[in-house]
């Protein structure tokens, strides 16, 4: 799954949002109200949110799951 790195809390204060917090493939999330995390998307992933109900970078399995796919 991704990587998350969890902002400061000044940082949600203030609204700021550093270029140093991202890496390649990187998106912003919050998964409760005002704690933005930056969410690394690995290869061959797709963003979702899944039973759990944190936004995560799903894989095919856990897609096929969420879909009822049987091969």
């Amino acid at each position: 799954m991704g990587r998350m790195h969890y902002f400061d809390e000044s940082d949600v204060e203030q609204a700021v949002v550093n270029q140093s917090d991202f890496n390649a493939n990187t998106l912003l999330t919050a998964n409760s109200d005002d704690t933005p995390i930056a969410l690394t998307m690995a290869a061959s992933t797709i963003l979702a949110r899944l039973a759990s109900g944190n936004i995560v970078a799903a894989t095919v399995a856990e897609m096929k799951t969420l879909l009822a796919y049987i091969a």
